[in-house]
């Protein structure tokens, strides 16, 4: 495996990691300090059901990430180097974005 290789798989962890962090967040401003509101309409109901708890929505959120996950392995594989880049500067400087606005929401409302 060379270096390219590894930065992309290590790339990949960030997003994953970054979209996991992101559900934390979401979870937090939303179900216990009330200042976020959930756009996403599959997340939203996650959040709205009380039914389903931390840890299962957690794992529910995994599931929801793996097609993700399983593409961008994909695209490694088969060396699409610059698709599976642009792909990841996208996801990740989307979850910063997302990140950042629960970070102000939950630390200055």
């Amino acid at each position: 495996m060379n270096k390219d290789n590894v930065k992309h798989y290590v790339l990949i962890a960030v997003l994953v990691i970054l979209m996991h962090v992101d559900y934390v967040l979401t979870y937090e401003g939303v179900c216990n300090l009330g200042v976020i509101y959930e756009a996403n309409p599959m997340m939203r109901w996650l959040f709205e059901c009380e039914s389903i708890s931390y840890e299962l929505g957690l794992l529910i959120r995994f599931l929801m990430t793996t097609p993700l996950i399983i593409t961008l392995v994909y695209f490694e594989k088969k060396n699409y180097h610059k698709e599976l880049m642009i792909a990841l500067g996208f996801g990740i400087s989307v979850n910063l974005f997302i990140m950042g606005c629960h970070a102000r929401w939950m630390f200055f409302c």
